[in-house]
């Protein structure tokens, strides 16, 4: 069973068709770049996979479950067990240390996985920066939380929206190992918006969408 669908989404702004018909499916440890110009609308559709946005046409499903019916604390229930999150801006909580800000995600669940926290954070190189606030860290040291918080949680599914946008390429090439690593380990299926080509390859299957509409 696929970890992640959507069938037929049209989404509309105004009297602008943003997306017009996306279908497509993400299979359980599989990694899927999406690509397309600036105002193609990736971000628009990364959205309505997570269930941040309803579309105004169409079906979202995680797993077996409906998201496009669901609203408020069960779509957020659902969200937290199902989908990690990484952005370009990392959306860290200023006022929590490292370690605080990759739990946020367990304690919604009402579970302690700090052991866990504590061994990804090693395994991201941050082991020495656990009362650390954000302020403290560097863009790719935030970034590695952020991407430490989107995987605590096991999610099938991890949507990342140029997750690399604002780092160097030394920063590039690390995060993107570690979400591919990380991922892959966990069985969790990864969709990757970015304008980068060369990560884009790294994924098992590239999509384009060109002017709402996929491509290929």
């Amino acid at each position: 069973m696929s970890v992640l669908q959507a069938v037929e989404i049209h989404h509309t702004f105004g009297t602008t068709e943003v997306l017009k018909g996306v279908s497509l499916q993400l299979n359980p440890g599989e990694v899927v770049a999406l690509t397309g110009p600036s105002g193609s609308g990736k971000s628009t559709l990364l959205h309505l996979l997570a269930g941040l946005e309803r579309p105004t046409q169409g079906q979202v499903m995680w797993g077996g479950s409906q998201v496009s019916t669901l609203r408020g604390a069960p779509l957020d229930r659902l969200r937290n067990q199902h989908i990690g999150l990484v952005f370009q801006q990392h959306y860290l909580l200023s006022d929590l240390t490292v370690l605080h800000n990759a739990l946020v995600p367990s304690w919604i669940q009402a579970r302690h996985d700090q052991e866990e926290a504590l061994e990804l954070l090693a395994r991201v190189g941050l082991a020495h920066r656990l009362q650390h606030y954000p302020s403290q860290l560097s863009g790719g040291e935030r970034q590695r939380v952020a991407l430490v918080r989107a995987v605590l949680n096991r999610p099938s599914v991890i949507l990342a929206d140029e997750p690399t946008g604002n780092l160097d390429q030394h920063n590039t090439q690390e995060v993107m190992r570690l979400l591919l690593e990380l991922a892959r380990e966990r069985g969790s299926g990864v969709l990757l918006v970015t304008h980068d080509q060369p990560l884009a390859e790294k994924a098992d299957r590239i999509l384009r969408l060109l002017d709402g509409a996929l491509v290929s």
